[in-house]
């Protein structure tokens, strides 16, 4: 008897096992089905339709009738995944700026930046005649989390949606973006784009989708359709907000304004001239920040990150000079970057400084509330200009 027991027992144990084996791979089967299908939905996403806006004054854009399709699945809640629209090195190598870069370095630029996409931050039941498009550089799901919360104010407001990405290739997320508006009501939408100044290649390209321009920065890329009237906000520029918030940066790190010198240090346009030009908006800007802030001294420059490496490397030894003479002079150096993000090119400046002495204060000016503020000025003066 106690033998026929131990038998059933063990028969009992592998009729366990083999059961949760099969259960296992009646599971992976599953979930190889489903990843199988939201792969294809991804897909189908990134199609969209040729069109153009039409007008040319970057205060107002009128749409045309036609609208692209949204991808399967997309709702309110759930931003496109849309990657950059695939590109040969030789097509690439015809972009400004990529003349001189090998195919490793033009594919590692592409694998590193994040996809394009689109977040509608308000809630689906906010309805109003007036949309916000906040177009923003993008990065990792922590920066892009940041720059949504600062806009609770303004998503609390208007139906407001943001998208991330460089556009190089791809206006698939933008057009989402001005679609969902429309669902929301809008009848005017308002583009802010989260840029410092217009001198830089990325705005180019966005001035180009809405129709603002004949020339696209990066091609081939689609023009976005919309029944609504477009309407485009000013960009930071010398706002004294932007001032206070890099003000705020400095004082941060700070212990005896008076002996310290502030070195601003921004991420910087290819384009020459256009570099010129935001450098001479930053040099405004360290004005305000040295008479706000009580600093000894305030010099801005640009890294010119994207440029070829023998300009890059110039600007580096251009600001490591004046790290070097603020130190001569007895100040100490305080570096704060103008900078959207704070997860940007912060840890190459790290590199490109050792063996000075500074502080360096790494945060980027979306966490600040003037950030929030600020696009809530900007779409208040364009409303304003419109009725």
């Amino acid at each position: 008897m106690f033998k026929k027991n131990i038998k059933l027992i063990l028969m009992l144990m592998a009729i366990g096992v083999f059961a949760t084996f099969l259960i296992s791979i009646l599971s992976s089967f599953a979930g190889e089905e489903e990843t199988s299908h939201d792969m294809s939905a991804m897909q189908q996403g990134t199609m969209a339709t040729q069109g153009t806006t039409q007008g040319k004054t970057p205060e107002a854009v009128q749409g045309t009738d036609n609208k692209q399709a949204m991808p399967p699945g997309m709702t309110h809640d759930s931003g496109s995944h849309a990657k950059h629209s695939g590109h040969s090195w030789e097509d690439m190598k015809k972009w400004p700026g990529m003349e001189n870069r090998t195919k490793e370095e033009l594919d590692a630029m592409m694998m590193m930046m994040a996809p394009d996409h689109e977040v509608y931050v308000s809630s689906k039941d906010l309805k109003k005649d007036v949309g916000v498009i906040v177009i923003a550089h993008g990065g990792t799901k922590v920066w892009n989390d940041s720059l949504a919360k600062s806009l609770a104010k303004i998503s609390n407001t208007f139906p407001t949606t943001v998208a991330f990405g460089m556009a190089m290739g791809n206006s698939s997320h933008i057009q989402e973006g001005i679609n969902h508006l429309e669902e929301a009501g809008a009848k005017t939408i308002v583009v802010v784009m989260a840029f410092f100044n217009e001198y830089n290649e990325v705005a180019d390209q966005i001035k180009y989708i809405f129709g603002l321009s004949d020339k696209p920065e990066w091609p081939p890329v689609e023009r976005v359709k919309s029944k609504a009237k477009i309407v485009f906000a000013h960009y930071m520029d010398d706002n004294p907000l932007l001032a206070e918030i890099l003000t705020d940066h400095a004082k941060a790190i700070s212990s005896n304004p008076k002996k310290e010198t502030v070195i601003i240090v921004g991420h910087g346009p290819v384009n020459p001239d256009y570099n010129k030009r935001n450098i001479g908006v930053m040099k405004k800007i360290a004005k305000e920040v040295k008479a706000s802030g009580g600093f000894n001294d305030v010099k801005a420059w640009n890294l010119q990150d994207d440029a070829p490496k023998n300009i890059r490397d110039a600007n580096v030894e251009k600001i490591r000079g004046m790290i070097g003479e603020a130190t001569k002079a007895g100040n100490k150096v305080l570096i704060v970057g103008m900078l959207i993000s704070s997860r940007g090119i912060q840890h190459k400046l790290k590199t490109d400084f050792k063996d000075l002495e500074y502080k360096f204060n790494e945060e980027g000016v979306v966490k600040h509330e003037n950030f929030g503020l600020w696009v809530g000025e900007a779409v208040r003066k364009v409303i304003i200009k419109e009725e």
